[in-house]
């Protein structure tokens, strides 16, 4: 299998460093019970007494060059900005939340600087709309005794993402008031060595043909049970009719097209999704964009969404769902508790504070959900749950201590995990991983990434080169990106012009030190949250 080198970090899409990792990651008094320091043991036991891995490292630790097995995946992510503004006497007044596409790999420059046009674009029509509600928000507060805030916000959820295909849907929302508010979905895709955008053309073979097969099938699903508006069949050709009109994603197997409410059906009806597999020849969709796709190890479910699977591998599907308990009945006022079912078994897990991602993850057979818990200072880790046994009356559950934060598995394959580091600065730091044994992920790299670090040396900073085989020193003024970090004795930089350097540090004791000297001494803008 080709290998590939790793020097420093995995790229990330420009767009995402503009977010503050360091507020995300700022932590006040991590909880330390005794359930972490078991998992934390038990990870440590995993990896072994020397620190390697189940995956290959074939260079000395530390070089910089971390040798690893190419897996032919990307690796999305998805980092979410706030905007809100309270009133001290009326409370909320108007909030913003709003979510910008990325990858971390290097090999698709293309695609990273089209996902962060589209980030750009997006963050300027909400900031826009967000200005535009708080003008509102601040006139109709005082009249209107029912206000209760003003938001609008705009989700993103990864569809696809693989060496082909980059695609995800873009929710948005915004509420005034009233019974409910406005929203709607946005499919978009990209050819990901180009980044060139997927128009309805690049994916049908006949445009006119497709409308009709969407006219039929839509007629058939929906139509048939009175659910869609008078005229809709006039408006679907209308959107067919133009390259950028209709919305839809596309999937593994298939094109998802998206009504949004009002559209062709009312508000109550929700969003109209119709799945429609390239396998179909009346649709006439271009297999090129599907032949030869990984088949699909990994699923985004959302309380009270039931996903049919597989999981026991009868040859039926199982209907999986999870919720939230009737309030009150966690264990502590902050500990919520969840049911998972799975073809009526259920199990019983909690989660403090909540649930901030659910994938649901194959392996060797076998099912499990991810549920990523929130903690004490956005401090997150994993329930792992193996939905394979609980089918069979023997539910397993499993924790560990590295969680998504901002990045989305696309692939049981490979998918990067995160935590908090604290050698540099408090700052997230990520990691390869892959579903190992009994479905607890597995890290393929001793080394973590460090998300999003910039520092300059207030003066000279003793260093050598990145396989320690030079001594140098990194001069006063030098500006630096943080890049890697094996979080216990060292971290790699990269200056402006591209030069690589390891700095040792001492992070046994407070303060951490730097031959002997500390830390603060040699950067400016270290943040360290205690």
């Amino acid at each position: 299998m080709k290998k590939r080198i790793l020097k420093g970090r995995a790229a990330i899409c420009p767009v995402i460093l503009l977010a503050a990792a360091s507020l995300v990651f700022s932590a006040c008094g991590k909880k330390e019970t005794e359930e972490m320091k078991e998992t934390e043991t038990s990870v440590a036991e995993t990896e072994g007494s020397s620190g390697e891995t189940g995956a290959s490292t074939e260079d000395p630790v530390g070089s910089g060059e971390e040798i690893v097995e190419e897996t032919g995946l990307l690796y999305p992510v998805v980092w979410t900005d706030y905007l809100s503004e309270y009133d001290e006497t009326i409370g909320p007044l108007c909030s913003a939340e709003y979510q910008s596409p990325g990858i971390r790999n290097e090999e698709y420059p293309e695609l990273s600087e089209a996902l962060k046009a589209w980030s750009e674009e997006n963050t300027a029509a909400v900031q826009k709309e967000y200005e535009e509600l708080l003008a509102i928000a601040r006139e109709d507060a005082g009249q209107r005794e029912d206000f209760s805030g003003y938001s609008t916000d705009s989700s993103v959820q990864i569809v696809r993402a693989d060496q082909k295909v980059f695609s995800f849907i873009n929710e948005g929302y915004s509420y005034t008031g009233g019974a409910h508010g406005n929203g709607g979905t946005r499919g978009y895709s990209f050819d990901t060595e180009t980044g060139e955008a997927l128009m309805l053309s690049d994916v049908v073979t006949d445009k006119e043909a497709f409308t009709e097969y969407l006219i039929s099938r839509l007629e058939e699903e929906y139509a048939s049970e009175d659910m869609l508006l008078e005229g809709w069949q006039d408006q679907v050709r209308a959107e067919t009719g133009q390259e950028e009109s209709l919305s839809f994603s596309l999937t593994e197997s298939g094109m998802r097209v998206y009504f949004s409410p009002y559209e062709i059906a009312p508000w109550a009806a929700g969003t109209i999704t119709l799945d429609i597999p390239y396998g179909d020849k009346a649709a006439g969709l271009r297999k090129e964009l599907f032949e030869g796709a990984e088949e699909k190890s990994v699923w985004s479910i959302s309380p009270y969404e039931e996903l049919y699977l597989d999981a026991d591998g009868d040859g039926e599907e199982e209907k999986i769902s999870f919720q939230p308990a009737p309030e009150g009945e966690g264990e502590d006022s902050y500990i919520l508790q969840y049911t998972l079912t799975a073809d009526g078994r259920s199990t019983d897990f909690t989660a403090d504070y909540g649930i901030s991602a659910s994938y649901i993850l194959r392996g060797d057979g076998q099912y499990y959900l991810y549920a990523e818990c929130k903690s004490d200072n956005d401090w997150r880790y994993l329930r792992i749950l193996n939905i394979t046994a609980l089918l069979a009356g023997e539910p397993e559950e499993n924790n560990y201590y590295e969680a998504f934060y901002e990045n989305v598995p696309v692939s049981a394959r490979g998918f990067y995990l995160g935590t908090r580091g604290s050698l540099i600065s408090t700052v997230g730091i990520s990691r390869e991983h892959v579903l190992g044994k009994e479905g607890l992920p597995e890290p393929r790299t001793e080394n973590y990434v460090i998300d999003d670090l910039s520092l300059t040396a207030k003066k000279a900073v003793p260093a050598t080169s990145p396989d320690q085989t030079e001594e140098l020193e990194i001069p006063a003024g030098t500006k630096l990106a943080a890049l890697e970090t094996d979080e216990s004795s060292y971290v790699i930089f990269r200056s402006e012009d591209g030069s690589l350097y390891r700095v040792e540090i001492n992070g046994t004791d407070w303060p951490h030190t730097i031959a002997g000297e500390a830390i603060e001494d040699y950067f400016d803008g270290l943040i360290f949250a205690g």
